[in-house]
């Protein structure tokens, strides 16, 4: 295969990619990726940590694999994919790798199909192990943001994805009142406002109070290593896209609820671009050699807020964060 490259920089294009993870640059000859329609199934034990403290661990172990055979077996009657078993968690695809017009209903009915084997499962349970288990079983379905749909972990960077999913409820740093880093802050389901001037553009984050300052005037970076929230964000206009070159992380933040992460070497190109008075389209490469093995991108868009006099307001979590409270708050999502 013939090394690809940018025509700007000459920074090697991993194949699929939409612009230049180096310099930002469109890559107009490059693939367009694919975001596809996806609807995801996700299905635990209920209570299994209980279960372990009385099963000695091979009885856990084998309870564990019937159960996911049984995952397994619903999800694949309905040609849907297991992305990762996740402890006493099984995450699955539908319209990834193979996509079908009707993949919403058919992970409802592998769902089901899960559901329906429970009691004949159980019934072999007890007579072995003198045990029973729940589970539940949720699906979300929705358009992916990751071009391709697929995070390139290295092996061990995937282990520590599947333990952050495991302890999510405790250890994204989300429920500890964190400020979110970025890329996560640019999508959580919070507004953002923007403040341009000549050789800055701010954004404001209704999310604990955030700002972010992206130095337009021809700076460099600082030099680091520092370790910031936000990292260190230098901007540059090409044509009409902001392309945004962000580095100096901390490895305290995650992308998302769902345990993924990155160190402090993550690497960020994003690029804003007017989609019309009322959209922003926002694409961003994500580069951190400790963690994935190539870069990666996301893309999205973002609407205008158009309420009559719509302004950004105070969210502070941290005055949910009190020992007491934020067990209760990780009660209610449990249940």
């Amino acid at each position: 295969m013939n090394a690809v490259s940018c025509p700007r920089c000459g920074a090697a294009i991993t194949p699929g990619m939409r612009f230049c993870g180096q310099c930002g640059g469109r890559l107009a000859d490059a693939s367009e990726g694919e975001r596809r329609q996806l609807t995801v199934l996700f299905s635990d034990l209920i209570s299994s940590t209980e279960m372990s403290t009385r099963l000695d661990p091979e009885d856990l172990r084998d309870v564990l694999g019937a159960y996911h055979r049984l995952a397994a077996s619903g999800v694949e009657r309905y040609d849907g994919y297991i992305a990762q078993y996740l402890g006493d968690g099984v995450l699955a695809y539908f319209g990834y790798p193979r996509a079908h017009e009707d993949d919403a209903e058919r992970a409802v009915m592998a769902g089901l199909e899960i559901l329906g084997g429970l009691e004949s499962l159980n019934r072999e349970l007890e007579t072995r192990y003198q045990e029973r288990i729940a589970l539940r079983v949720g699906l979300h379905t929705g358009q992916g943001v990751v071009v391709g749909n697929e995070i390139p972990y290295q092996p061990w960077a995937l282990v520590k994805k599947q333990e952050n999913f495991a302890n999510r409820l405790i250890a994204d740093p989300e429920t500890k009142g964190f400020l979110p880093g970025v890329p996560r802050i640019m999508y959580m389901p919070f507004p953002f406002q923007i403040f341009q001037t000549p050789g800055q553009v701010n954004i404001a984050f209704e999310y604990a109070r955030g700002i972010r300052m992206i130095h337009t005037n021809g700076t460099p970076h600082l030099r680091g290593p520092i370790n910031w929230w936000v990292g260190d964000s230098r901007g540059r206009w090409d044509g009409d896209t902001l392309v945004v070159d962000v580095v100096h992380f901390t490895d305290q933040t995650w992308f998302d609820r769902a345990g993924n992460f990155h160190s402090e070497a993550l690497h960020l190109v994003e690029r804003y671009t007017l989609d019309g008075p009322d959209h922003l389209r926002y694409e961003v490469t994500i580069e951190d050699p400790k963690v994935f093995t190539r870069p990666w991108q996301m893309s999205m868009i973002f609407y205008r807020r158009k309420e009559p006099n719509v302004r950004l307001l105070d969210y502070e979590p941290w005055l949910l964060m009190t020992e007491e409270q934020a067990a209760r708050e990780r009660g209610k999502a449990a249940n």
